[in-house]
């Protein structure tokens, strides 16, 4: 993690329904065994809380950033978890991503 600044996530968002998407990241060392997972944040994807957000659109490439911080307890990882996250009001349907 020394060599970057953050890690960027392009995805492609083709869900129409209304209803904030949110993105987190995580990251984990597997050796040693047990080692704790460290959380980037969680990022909106713009085009779920879009104002007008018309059904039947077409998909939306978007490229989220989630910068390092600045003080970190892991130095390195050799595993990426991503995490999607609807909002309460749709998390009864998955959500239409590709990561």
């Amino acid at each position: 993690m020394d060599c970057c600044s953050a890690l960027r996530a392009e995805i492609l968002n083709a869900d129409d329904r209304p209803g904030a998407i949110y993105l987190e990241v995580l990251l984990k060392h597997t050796v040693p065994r047990g080692s704790p997972s460290q959380s980037l944040g969680s990022l909106v994807i713009p085009s779920s809380v879009a104002r007008s957000n018309p059904r039947n659109r077409s998909p939306v490439d978007e490229t989220l950033t989630f910068p390092f911080p600045a003080r970190t307890h892991k130095k390195q990882f050799d595993e990426i978890t991503v995490v999607i996250k609807p909002a309460k009001e749709r998390s009864l349907v998955g959500a239409c991503i590709t990561i």
